[in-house]
Formats: C-alpha cells, structure tokens, sequence
C-alpha cells in the first residue's frame, strides 16, 4: 500500500496545485492514500470527499508548524499547546513537519503528544532532517516522510509504504501502529522553493517583496539550467 504525505492545494498562498490537478495525479499514480493539508484553513470538500484522500491542516504555531492528519477544522489560535490538544480532541493525529528547518527549533516538551513525526521533507536541508531522525530515534517517535508539494513536479517526491492494504476506516490506527517504510526521498529544486516564496508575497499582496524574490527565482532557475540540476 502506497502513501504520500503533506501536499498543498492553492488554497495555501504558496501553492498552485487545484483540485484537478491533485485528482489527476491520483489517477494516474499508484497511490493509495494522499494526505492534503493546506496552511490554516480546511482543504476543499471535493477532495476532503475523496476515498483516497486523508485530510488534514498544518497549523502554524509559535513553535513552528503542527500538521492534524485526519482531521478537517481549523482554530483561531497559534499556540501550539492549544492546537495539539484540539487535533487530538478532534479525533486527529499530530505530525510535526520539518521539525527542524528553523535551527532553533526545539520539540522535547512535546515528545508525549506527537504521534508522527517527518524525518525527510525534500524542501528543508540534509542537515535538518538528519536531525529530525536523530531525535524521532531518540524518543522512539513514528517515522514518515512528506514531499511537501506545492507545485506539480513535486508530486510523488516522498513516498512510504505499509505491506498490509488497510480501508480508510481503519487507516488512522495502522498508520499509528504499523510499520511503515520510507521508499523514496528525493530533493526539491532550489527554484521550486522560490516560485512558492514568491506565490506567497504576491498574494498577500507584497508586491514589492515578491518582485525582490521573482528576480532572485529567475536567478536560481538560470542556474540549475546551467548547472545542470
């Protein structure tokens, strides 16, 4: 059983994946469940219906961001104490992502609440996420990876599998209790997380900000041409 986890629609300011281009790739991918999480608010109903669907929100909190897996309400609050004890309240699990892309980032106060957590994001450095397996291996915490998607070639950057083919009802349980393997873990291109900066700017309207980042995207783009990455 194929899974992938932590992919934005463009209801996320950085993101321009829509709904049919998320269904599409299920379609044609071989995945099994997809976890679709968007920045603070629900993920749309069409896809929250969908079978192959796990819906869910990655909160943004004072301690970094907290992702609720099955799970579909958003709260008012950017404490993250409040918004783990809510996704649990409401039936979810808690994964933290890239629990280290801000270096002083710390989580041990937060080991006993945290059911996931990611040791492989393809947008955060090797650095970082050798320190997030080193501190789920440290606490004994379940390990996944997410491809973190917000554009299209970022689909399928990070994939898991579970050997036991497991119904939805009875997904959220086995992702807690199974073994799940890392599969595939490759990088996000440099441009990629640029583009998304500059999404983010301009529709918040920071036009100046995010014309600053276009030109800085077109640079990083002009070099992986040229470098050949």
């Amino acid at each position: 059983m194929l899974l992938e986890f932590h992919v934005h629609t463009n209801q996320s300011l950085c993101s321009n994946l829509s709904i049919k281009n998320i269904e599409d790739y299920l379609q044609k991918s071989e995945i099994d469940f997809l976890a679709v999480v968007d920045h603070d608010v629900k993920i749309p109903a069409e896809l929250a219906a969908n079978p192959k669907i796990i819906p869910g929100i990655e909160f943004t909190t004072n301690r970094g961001d907290i992702i609720g897996l099955f799970m579909n309400k958003p709260i008012e609050s950017h404490d993250a104490r409040k918004i783990v004890d809510f996704i649990h309240q409401e039936g979810g699990l808690v994964l933290i992502p890239h629990p280290f892309k801000k270096v002083q980032a710390h989580w041990d106060d937060f080991v006993k609440d945290i059911d996931l957590l990611e040791i492989y994001n393809p947008r955060v450095s090797d650095q970082a996420n050798r320190q997030a397996e080193v501190f789920a291996l440290m606490y004994n915490l379940k390990m996944v990876a997410g491809s973190d998607a917000h554009l299209k070639p970022e689909l399928g950057l990070s994939l898991m599998e579970m050997k036991e083919n497991t119904e939805k009802n009875e997904l959220k349980k086995a992702i807690v209790t199974e073994k799940i393997k890392i599969l595939k873990t490759l990088p996000t291109k440099s441009s990629a997380v640029w583009e998304s900066k500059v999404r983010r700017k301009f529709r918040k309207k920071k036009y100046w900000q995010s014309m600053v980042q276009f030109v800085i995207w077109q640079f990083v783009k002009l070099r992986e041409v040229l470098i050949g990455k």
